[in-house]
């Protein structure tokens, strides 16, 4: 295995290591990656190179040359090898994920209040006796209603029984864009 595959190796066990567990023969996987990302490597390295000057002198040519190395392994390794996504390393870890990803409880209230603000200033100019809500302005209430006790911790998720961070995880799962669980990149 080249000094490739070992560092994609390394990589993915820090930073994956369920994926990493999962893969049939992670030897020949990561002797392939290797030699993938060697190949790319000096495709990349080709390329760049020929744009450098022919007149250069030779110490400018070498450090060129060195730069172009840097460069093209920089590129190839963030594409090949660190764009695995890295898996919360635990539950705990994974719900403050989550909650990262989610408006906090202030912007929750702010939001809700905002909404019956406007709803309420519209009923003002329109000489309504109460305020009423459109379809869409009654859905998003009802949506950040139910939202705002899961964003709202009692205690750190490092303090909840795992049935406690699995029932939350749960919960929160449709209130994120699509695509944005961490077991989805």
């Amino acid at each position: 295995m080249n000094r490739y595959g070992l560092l994609a190796q390394a990589h993915w066990r820090t930073h994956a290591p369920q994926k990493y567990a999962a893969l049939e023969d992670p030897s020949e996987f990561f002797e392939t990656l290797g030699e993938t990302v060697a190949a790319q490597v000096a495709e990349t390295s080709s390329r760049l190179e020929a744009t450098l000057p022919a007149d250069l002198e030779y110490l400018d040519q070498v450090g060129q040359l060195r730069t172009i190395q840097k460069q093209a392994e920089e590129l190839v390794l963030t594409e090949l090898v660190y764009s695995v996504t890295p898996e919360p390393s635990s539950r705990a870890e994974e719900l403050a994920e989550l909650l990262a990803m989610l408006p906090g409880p202030a912007m929750i209230e702010d939001s809700l209040q905002r909404l019956m603000q406007e709803a309420e200033e519209e009923a003002e100019r329109e000489g309504w006796s109460q305020p009423l809500l459109s379809d869409d302005q009654e859905e998003q209430r009802a949506r950040l209603t139910a939202l705002l006790p899961l964003v709202r911790l009692e205690r750190e998720p490092e303090e909840m029984s795992s049935t406690e961070l699995d029932d939350r995880i749960r919960a929160l799962t449709p209130f994120l864009p699509t695509g944005s669980l961490p077991s989805e990149q």
